[in-house]
């Protein structure tokens, strides 16, 4: 990069999975300011979810770090020490923040965001006056404190970077929201609940992104979004019927002067893990030492579509889902063992899984338990 590092956006957007972003009822989208920014910008829609819970998905999204099989990561006391991107930014002299309208107690998440280097945390205060629904603030709310951050920031020190970043939470189940909003779908039914929440999301989601193409992007600032897991309706669904947990999330990049230009990158499979080399990447710097992940956008000389990728999901971590180029395996370790989904086997009693998987998998379990 050349001149000063530019400054950067994270937006991780609850339970909106690639099947959510692209989703449309009687022909019309569900999230079509998303959608709309997706088209008009770098849209990957293979991006591995490191697992089906918000707390799973952290250690990869901040610290580069694979999922786990044997334990939620967040769940440790004491926790992991882990090396966090924010930190390195914090070292160059960003100003680092994180925004969330929930208790950050819950999974020690307030712990982990301020080992990995987040500076300043905004979060439900208890005693404020300011509504919640379900779990928290809404997301017209945070989002308007995270564009009013910035505003100020860039008042008191225009020449400074920042780095901030929001977890949304609107439309986290029981998709509770404010009673000003219109809904289309039918209240009683939790899909359309859902699909209410989502629609939400994407109406004040777009109103941010209007305002960053308008104010930041002149400015070079870098914006990601990332979902962060598919919605916990399919996921109890899974989990009841016995069918496979949807991984694949939708990332999208908006880096002025910077974008790849090349379409083929939408082929890409990558992974949670892989965002911090990417971001950082985008922002001129190397990655962590410690850093697990792949830049996505690394040319096409220097990258390997037969490379690993694996998503842990569960509960009780109970299913294991491992992509090794067109092969993905599905271990499931509380019923159905490990067989391989696709490419299709030529007889249907017969899905061993390649020699190279299964080797992988020999290697992943016992270095999990360490």
């Amino acid at each position: 990069v050349d001149g000063p590092h530019p400054s950067a956006i994270l937006l991780i957007l609850e339970s909106v999975a690639t099947e959510e972003l692209e989703l449309t009822i009687d022909g019309d989208a569900l999230m079509p300011q998303l959608a709309s920014f997706a088209e008009r910008h770098l849209y990957l829609p293979m991006i591995m979810a490191a697992g089906t819970k918000s707390g799973s998905v952290m250690p990869g999204l901040f610290a580069g770090m694979p999922p786990q099989t044997h334990e939620h990561l967040l769940h440790r006391v004491p926790l992991n020490s882990f090396q966090g991107f924010p930190g390195r930014l914090g070292e160059a002299g960003y100003r680092t923040v994180y925004f969330h309208g929930a208790d950050l107690n819950w999974e020690y998440q307030r712990a982990f965001l301020r080992m990995v280097g987040i500076q300043e945390i905004h979060e439900r205060d208890p005693l404020s006056s300011t509504p919640s629904y379900g779990w928290g603030y809404a997301d017209e709310e945070v989002l308007g404190r995270l564009r009013d951050w910035i505003v100020q920031h860039r008042m008191k020190v225009p020449d400074s970077p920042y780095f901030a970043a929001m977890f949304t939470l609107s439309s986290h189940d029981p998709y509770d929201l404010p009673e000003n909003w219109p809904r289309r779908f039918d209240p009683s039914d939790t899909r359309g609940r859902q699909y209410d929440s989502l629609a939400y999301l994407d109406h004040h989601l777009g109103r941010f992104l209007e305002w960053y193409e308008r104010e930041e992007a002149p400015r070079g600032t870098v914006l990601v979004m990332v979902g962060d897991h598919a919605p916990h309706l399919f996921n109890s669904r899974a989990t009841e019927h016995g069918e496979v947990y949807r991984f694949d999330m939708p990332m999208v990049i908006s880096a002025p002067g910077r974008e790849p230009e090349a379409s083929d990158l939408q082929g890409r499979r990558g992974a949670h893990h892989d965002l911090p080399a990417t971001l950082m990447s985008l922002l001129g710097f190397a990655p962590m030492r410690c850093d697990h992940g792949l830049d996505l956008l690394l040319p096409d000389h220097r990258w390997s579509d037969d490379r690993v990728v694996y998503s842990v999901g569960g509960e009780e971590l109970e299913e294991v889902q491992l992509w090794i180029g067109d092969e993905h395996v599905l271990v499931d370790r509380h019923f159905r063992g490990v067989r391989r989904l696709s490419p299709e086997p030529a007889e249907p009693d017969t899905r061993q899984i390649s020699k190279r998987a299964q080797r992988f998998l020999e290697i992943l379990f016992p270095l999990n338990r360490m």
